[in-house]
């Protein structure tokens, strides 16, 4: 009876533990080391009412070598590619409610960015070689032969930057299952040097939070255009303090051990800085040591030349400690959590594909 009862049930064990071990395997092919999650300011919602925000996953920077053929001369040769998995989800802010008594401050401008979504990475070595400094940017690049080997080791299929272009899908709720609203891409860089040990990832395309920005100007300059009137309580000011640091800087550790975390300093609406906009306050301590930098509104620029465009932009600051000589995956480390920061906008080129 007990050997019946334990063949009846065999099959039903079996067909359990294949389903555990499909169920872990998803999740483990699924597991993201960083996330950035959907979020915004009530300010940055009031001054672009049709702002989408993308939660992001990230994986480990990693590598892989590959075969690549070089168009010219033929030649097939085996290159390291450095490469970045992520999810992206459109999700709803949660800051929308409430805001309907809000005047935009950019309702009539129209969008800069179509509703596409339209990914573009850049890698930001910042290194010390004989006591001086090195930075040297890269543009994420096409590498065909690289991806079938990606995605096999990733277990999915991640699209390059080109194909992963598409509508920015409808936005979906904070706990709710994304589906096959859930965007899966890939960054790749070539050439990146072997001794490099700290550098930075700026990741646009993934919100269409943007800006017209003006400075620096030092802290007086922005009590003129108060008085003025050329600067008003719903614009948006920031002193640059905090996301000025470069990836050596953020990544050290102290002697007590405990990482040196960028201060980061939020936009924030010139109404709410003390000393700039009434006369009965005086203006912050060390305010005025400092550099800032101010939004504008088409109507503020009317006739004039545009401000630069700065853009709602991802930063993740990675090290690597290690080696030129023997190159090891597990050595990148991430510092910190991504970051959404304004940055701004750089002329656009064509991504380059391996061997141009």
């Amino acid at each position: 009876m007990f050997r019946f009862g334990w063949t009846i049930r065999l099959p039903l064990v079996l067909a359990v533990l294949c389903l555990m071990t499909s169920h872990t395997q998803a999740q483990s092919r699924d597991r993201y080391a960083l996330n950035a999650p959907a979020r915004a300011a009530g300010e940055e919602i009031a001054g672009q009412p049709r702002l989408w925000v993308m939660d992001v996953d990230f994986k480990p920077m990693r590598f892989l070598d590959v075969p690549v053929k070089d168009p010219e001369s033929g030649e097939t040769k085996t290159e390291r590619i450095w490469y970045l998995v992520y999810r992206a989800i459109n999700r709803t802010l949660p800051q929308r409610e409430g805001l309907g008594d809000v005047v935009p401050l950019n309702d009539d401008d129209p969008e800069p960015r179509p509703p596409l979504f339209v990914p573009e990475f850049t890698l930001q070595t910042d290194d010390t070689t004989d006591n001086r400094k090195v930075s040297e940017v890269f543009p994420d690049v096409l590498v065909p032969e690289a991806e079938p080997y990606i995605n096999r080791r990733e277990k999915r299929v991640y699209k390059n930057t080109v194909d992963v272009i598409q509508p920015v899908p409808e936005p979906v709720a904070k706990d709710e299952d994304a589906g096959d609203k859930a965007i899966y891409g890939v960054a790749m860089w070539r050439g990146i040097p072997k001794e490099t040990d700290y550098f930075t990832v700026y990741m646009e395309g993934f919100s269409n939070g943007y800006r017209y920005v003006k400075g620096p100007v030092p802290f007086d300059k922005l009590q003129e255009l108060a008085t003025n009137g050329e600067l008003k309580a719903g614009n948006s000011v920031w002193d640059g303090a905090g996301d000025l640091k470069t990836a050596s800087e953020y990544c050290r550790w102290d002697v007590s051990g405990k990482r040196l975390f960028d201060q980061n300093r939020e936009w924030t609406l010139a109404g709410n800085v003390s000393g700039l906009l009434s006369d009965l306050a005086a203006p912050a301590p060390g305010a005025e040591e400092k550099v800032w930098f101010y939004t504008q509104t088409p109507d503020q620029f009317a006739g004039q030349p545009k401000p630069p465009v700065w853009r709602r932009t991802l930063r993740q600051h990675f090290t690597r400690f290690g080696d030129q000589f023997d190159e090891r995956e597990r050595e990148f480390r991430s510092c910190g959590e991504p970051t959404w920061i304004y940055r701004a906008e750089s002329p656009k080129k064509p991504a380059p594909v391996a061997g141009e």
